[in-house]
């Protein structure tokens, strides 16, 4: 859908200005204090990183609900119709609204569109202080014979979440001209009770539901050193302190640097 070398400014914005890990399905229930399992190959359904760690890690508590400036209002590149209802589906199931997709998608062919743009218009971050959750695990080590523990796997620890209770979605013709979708007429489908269909603009239709869903994630990678028996936080970047190299953790992606911008959750 989209890889992390892309140029799309929204999807940038995500990547370089808060470092987030994009989920392909939104979330209800993510949190700060997560923790994402990667064998190479496939990333775990996360759990509380409280239950890996001996003694039991607790979580500081984050600061919710921060504006997320640089989002709101930054639109996307133009999508094909099936990319872009591709991430609407994602919103729309996440919604418990997943069953409108199909007359969703009628109501957009039947007024010719031909690509789509989307933008978060109530994005938010919570979060925690990496450094302070970087203090508190000096003392903390994986529990013996942990299930989930394997030298080759890779572990993340959620550190901000990304979050939107809407969507907005732009249709566009093929002289990308916005096009007037007719939302009563999408409407005739069964919406779920609190899921809302609004016209913002000409072509612009903003689907809001009645929670706040995850989008991305901030990551920092948990490295054990299996020899002293300490966890750190991966350091992944070469900074200067009064003159001097000086290794700084810093938020971490799965996958390689030109992978999906997208991760997929078993």
């Amino acid at each position: 859908m989209f890889k992390r070398s892309t140029d799309d400014p929204l999807v940038r914005t995500f990547l370089d200005k808060y470092n987030l890990n994009l989920l392909s399905i939104p979330r209800e229930k993510a949190s700060v204090g997560d923790l994402y399992v990667h064998d190479g190959k496939r990333v775990s359904t996360p759990g509380s990183v409280t239950y890996f760690l001996d003694p039991p890690f607790e979580v500081p508590a984050a600061i919710t609900g921060e504006s997320m400036a640089d989002v709101i209002g930054q639109v996307s590149n133009s999508v094909s119709v099936n990319v872009g209802l591709g991430l609407l589906e994602g919103f729309l199931t996440a919604m418990g609204a997943g069953g409108i997709l199909a007359k969703v998608r009628a109501g957009y062919e039947a007024k010719g569109t031909k690509t789509l743009k989307f933008h978060f218009a109530q994005a938010t971050r919570d979060y925690v202080d990496a450094m302070l959750v970087g203090s508190r695990l000096t003392d903390h080590r994986i529990k013996e014979g942990h299930a989930l523990y394997d030298e080759g796997y890779h572990y993340y620890l959620v550190t901000a979440v990304a979050r939107s209770p809407s969507i907005n979605i732009i249709a566009e013709s093929d002289n990308a001209r916005s096009v007037n979708i007719d939302v009563d007429a999408m409407r005739i489908a069964a919406v779920p009770v609190g899921i809302s269909m609004a016209k913002s603009n000409e072509g612009e239709v903003t689907f809001t539901g009645k929670k706040s869903l995850a989008f991305g994630v901030e990551l920092y990678e948990l490295r054990y050193d299996v020899r002293r028996k300490q966890l750190r936080l991966l350091l992944t970047d070469v900074g200067q302190v009064r003159g001097k190299p000086t290794h700084i953790a810093k938020p971490a992606f799965i996958g390689d640097s030109i992978g999906d911008a997208f991760i997929a959750v078993d």
